[in-house]
């Protein structure tokens, strides 16, 4: 009897039920038509319970309520029962498998999908980290140059980066304004497509006039990332958006900009007092 119990109780979990609707609908079938109170005590589970199994036990078939001298009982369907919600069963999972292939395109395109996340840096310290992140950049790095870098994150850490841009040959190109002249005055900066080793400057470098663009802060994009950078009045910070939208936005902003450019090395040559 017990083997038959326990086989029971499996057959029934294995189609999903949990174990007190299992023991419930084996109780049911072994002792008959009985009462919520009677089935309790025989099952020993909690009224509660009970009450709660009820309604979804009796919508999938495997119990039902009968009327027998005034009372109701609940009582187990014929076992044969079993069979029909085997066959529901089977009929779930195979529309389970035919829906896969849209799930599982669902699903990578959810996971290729890179939701928008806000950083923000402050002082030296987080300019850097910024400047580092665009290392590992896996498309053209678009930069926007208000004053020389070096000014904030010092010539050591600057030339260890550009160092690094060259060594990984991430391509890029670079736009500046009058004040980006200015600070390399003061400046062992130089122009950063020299310092990555482009073949011809003039290929990554424009200057902007001030007529086509006031630049007023330093600005990069590369992957699925903008980051803004400030160290001017006294304050030091950068902004960090990961956002594909507005990186590509950004990306035709800098094109429509480098149209309008001009050629930058002689820009720079001419607006310095010493030879570079």
């Amino acid at each position: 009897m017990e083997d038959i119990q326990s086989l029971l109780l499996d057959y029934v979990k294995a189609l999903g039920y949990d174990g007190v609707a299992a023991r419930l609908y084996t109780a049911l079938l072994q002792y008959g038509p009985t009462t919520i109170s009677e089935l309790a005590r025989i099952a020993d589970v909690e009224r509660s319970k009970i009450y709660r199994l009820l309604q979804p036990m009796e919508d999938s078939g495997l119990v039902e309520i009968v009327l027998r001298q005034k009372r109701r009982l609940l009582k187990a369907t014929d076992i044969a029962n079993l069979l029909s919600v085997v066959r529901r069963r089977e009929s779930q999972l195979q529309q389970m498998r035919d829906d896969f292939p849209k799930l599982e395109d669902a699903v990578a395109q959810w996971q290729s999908f890179s939701p928008t996340r806000v950083q923000f840096y402050q002082g030296k310290s987080g300019i850097r980290q910024m400047m580092l992140h665009e290392l590992n950049a896996k498309t053209d790095v678009l930069a926007i140059s208000y004053n020389a870098y070096e000014q904030i994150v010092g010539s050591e850490f600057f030339f260890y980066w550009a160092e690094e841009m060259g060594r990984r040959q991430v391509p890029g190109r670079h736009l500046f304004g009058d004040a980006f002249v200015e600070s390399l005055k003061t400046s062992t900066e130089r122009l950063w497509g020299r310092l990555v080793g482009a073949q011809d400057p003039n290929d990554a470098e424009r200057y902007v006039p001030p007529e086509v663009m006031r630049i007023t802060h330093a600005v990069t994009v590369y992957d699925d990332a903008v980051a803004h950078y400030n160290w001017h009045n006294g304050e030091v910070y950068g902004v960090e958006i990961i956002n594909q939208q507005a990186a590509d936005m950004q990306r035709s902003i800098f094109d429509l900009i480098w149209r309008n450019a001009e050629p930058g090395e002689a820009i720079v040559r001419a607006g310095l007092s010493t030879p570079r």
